[in-house]
């Protein structure tokens, strides 16, 4: 006589621990992007006071104007993980979704109307989305877990 099957119950992410993630890729884009864009374009005064004055503007401006982002962020990641997606189809909206809400404001804010300046914001947008997207495969996701009801235990 064959054996019944095991059911399993989807236990669905949280929406505490998809915040949990998309903050820490959110925070990991705006803190290290100031230092990115530093190194990129180089100290224009080399003063140590200058240096931390230019990082902790572009770290203020950069939260401040990304907040936007990071709300839809949340959103689009909490319908990602409530699918039940292959693992790879998700990374890839993922990265995709990042991509988009971390360069539309760059692009909306700065389009290419001034061709003198427009490098360096290409330059500064770069500089946000290489942490942003690092961040979005290094930390660890949020996984659906999946219980099996034995049909044998009461």
């Amino acid at each position: 006589m064959p054996r019944p099957q095991k059911e399993q119950t989807v236990i669905p992410v949280k929406p505490k621990t998809t915040f949990v993630y998309c903050f820490q890729v959110w925070i990991s884009g705006a803190l290290i992007a100031p230092i990115i864009d530093f190194i990129w374009d180089g100290p224009s005064d080399s003063s140590v006071w200058s240096i931390i004055g230019a990082c902790a503007f572009l770290t203020f401006y950069g939260l401040l104007l990304s907040l936007p982002s990071f709300c839809v962020a949340w959103l689009g990641y909490l319908f990602l993980f409530s699918r039940r997606w292959a693992i790879w189809i998700k990374r890839i909206l993922l990265f995709v979704l990042a991509s988009i809400l971390t360069l539309l404001p760059f692009w909306l804010l700065f389009r290419a109307d001034d061709a003198v300046t427009w490098p360096g914001d290409i330059r500064l947008a770069l500089s946000f989305l290489i942490p942003v997207l690092l961040a979005v495969g290094w930390y660890r996701w949020p996984e659906t877990k999946t219980r099996h009801n034995s049909p044998d235990c009461n």
